[in-house]
């Protein structure tokens, strides 16, 4: 970026308080909404909007609606602004009674230049709209990696010069939150970007601790962009959540916009951090769960289409392995396609023939183990989750799975009970392979 551009971007951010945009912002009274930002920070916002007149505004994280109220304030006499709103729930997170930006509907009696999308994830929406954007806002879990995640997929649909705003990059010292929700601060440490903020700190909303800046805006430059591989490392550090519904259509948008080196630091660290979520506390590793899989028979039905099944779908992903077995679930949120897969009602009057195995992969023990039962009367070999891991599979090419290894089964490392999970799987059939 010129020396001539970031003076004007800094002039731009600094502007923000300028009496005409305060006067602007205040029109509209939040005494009734549910704003979870303190007034400061919509002023942030509110004066970058008028300052930089953005024709294309992304907001991804809607909650409540206050902030989108603080947004379309902003462009209310911009004819040609428009903002696209995205959230991956459909209710309020605070109350399931309540919608997604329920403050907007109380607020304006129109919304014609509001495109709210809800109930979907922004690495599904954002191909799909296909549009580039000059303002965005993310203000979404405060988990790592969500907010990295957030803003890789929208990356590549902002325009060069587009300005990102993060809030809540300071969360972690309000004491509720002490020690975790350090996210939205990874991300922008990890950012080769001037950073810019308000000038004065938060001290409505993070309130226990010395007052803090909760609020920061980027502009997006060559330079950004060029190091953009710093987010990507930043990935390594420990997930506090696994997006186990969205990867595969993350994995999808990060590999048709970043390169080879970017996708390898990806799977790497997914690899790494599913395992994790996976298998915590327990003495089994991925490469292993892959090796039983990879050995299971053809006829294998899979029971529950909840997270574990989830779980062990983005596994097959991440190997590079076909998953070809049937999945059952009497859940009717659930019989619908996940990863592709088509989930179906079982058929609890079929008797297998060939003495096929059931993996029962629902968390609840006692309705699991009701479904084995029944299951086993009509012929097949069903395992609860834990039994299924502890399926000893052997070591030579082309072992079959011993069906009859009881639930304490140890692992084939030769080691005795509560031993690690072996660690020489053939690193080859990682994501991350060449």
């Amino acid at each position: 970026m010129t020396d001539q551009k970031e003076k004007e971007w800094k002039y731009k951010a600094g502007s923000y308080r300028k009496s005409e945009y305060v006067e602007h912002a205040k029109r509209i009274d939040y005494t009734e909404l549910h704003s979870e930002m303190n007034e400061e920070e919509r002023l942030f916002i509110n004066g970058l909007i008028r300052e930089t007149r953005p024709g294309r505004l992304l907001e991804i994280g809607v909650s409540r609606g206050g902030g989108t109220v603080n947004i379309l304030n902003a462009i209310n006499d911009m004819p040609n602004s428009k903002l696209v709103s995205i959230d991956k729930s459909d209710t309020y997170y605070g109350d399931d009674k309540v919608r997604v930006g329920d403050d907007v509907f109380k607020t304006f009696s129109k919304t014609e230049n509001l495109t709210l999308i809800v109930g979907r994830d922004a690495s599904e929406v954002l191909p799909v709209l296909g549009e580039k954007f000059d303002f965005v806002i993310i203000d979404t879990a405060h988990v790592h990696p969500v907010e990295s995640l957030n803003f890789l997929c929208a990356l590549p649909y902002m325009n060069e010069g587009a300005i990102v705003v993060f809030h809540d990059i300071s969360l972690f010292y309000r004491k509720s939150y002490e020690g975790c929700s350090l996210a939205t601060r990874i991300l922008i440490s990890a950012l080769a970007a001037d950073k810019i903020s308000t000038f004065e700190p938060s001290t409505t909303y993070i309130s226990d601790h010395e007052r803090v800046y909760n609020i920061a805006a980027v502009q997006i430059t060559p330079d950004l962009q060029r190091y953009i591989k710093n987010v990507f490392h930043a990935l390594h550090i420990p997930w506090e959540y696994y997006p186990v519904d969205d990867m595969l259509n993350i994995r999808a948008l990060l590999s048709k916009h970043y390169d080879n080196d970017c996708l390898r630091i990806f799977d790497n660290a997914e690899r790494v951090n599913l395992a994790w979520h996976f298998s915590s506390g327990k003495t089994y590793s991925l490469d292993r769960l892959a090796r039983i899989a990879r050995e299971l028979p053809d006829d294998t039905v899979f029971y529950g289409a909840g997270e574990n099944m989830r779980y062990i779908l983005n596994m097959y992903r991440l190997f590079k392995m076909e998953f070809n077995y049937t999945i059952w679930d009497t859940n009717h949120a659930n019989i619908r396609d996940i990863n592709g897969i088509c989930v179906s009602a079982p058929d609890f009057d079929l008797h297998s023939e060939t003495c096929g195995a059931m993996v029962i992969t629902i968390g609840n023990v006692e309705i699991a183990a009701g479904i084995k039962i029944l299951f086993e009367n009509n012929g097949y070999k069903a395992f609860m989750m834990e039994d299924f891991l502890s399926i000893n599979t052997g070591v030579g090419a082309g072992a079959g799975v011993d069906t009859g290894a009881g639930a304490g089964a140890d692992a084939d490392t030769g080691a005795g009970a509560g031993a690690d999970a072996e660690t020489g799987a053939d690193t080859e059939t990682g994501a991350g392979a060449d």
